[in-house]
């Protein structure tokens, strides 16, 4: 069921998890915006394992934005095509107008045409699906190095 796709994470919640966790992306924190519960769950165990704290995952973009909103994370990893349309540029617009908030593009919609819709939000990169783990460590390990990355 979707409402049980929207729920707080932590390791408290999966015991079986070991997070490696790394000085320099301990307090970044995560909200995972994708439609696809086993894409979303691979993505919350990879960030999880990388050190990282996931705060939430969202299916839709009422979903996102209440999270972003609740959770005020530095990153979501978004997904372009939601399970309420392609509104995935709406909610980097949003999250970013209203928390500075920037997305990680994790999706097999990317065009030119997003790219340059999403301009504005100032994306740490694009990455297509089906995603790599290595990219994805990439682009937040570059921003968690900046000198102030959070709120």
């Amino acid at each position: 069921m979707i409402s049980d796709f929207l729920r707080p994470t932590s390791d408290l919640a999966r015991p079986w998890l070991t997070s490696v966790h790394h000085p320099s992306c301990a307090k970044l924190r995560i909200v995972v915006v994708e439609d696809d519960p086993l894409i979303a769950l691979d993505l919350e165990t990879s960030l999880l394992d990388l050190g990282y704290e996931v705060c939430a995952c969202a299916a839709n973009s009422l979903e996102a934005n209440a999270m972003g909103e609740r959770y005020r994370p530095d990153i979501v990893t978004l997904d372009l095509n939601l399970n309420d349309g392609p509104t995935g540029v709406s909610v980097a617009h949003a999250l970013y107008s209203r928390y500075g908030v920037r997305p990680l593009v994790i999706s097999g919609s990317i065009t030119p045409f997003s790219i340059d819709e999403l301009r504005a939000t100032n994306p740490l990169g694009y990455i297509d699906k089906p995603h790599r783990l290595d990219l994805i460590e990439a682009a937040l390990a570059k921003f968690s190095r900046r000198p102030c990355y959070g709120r």
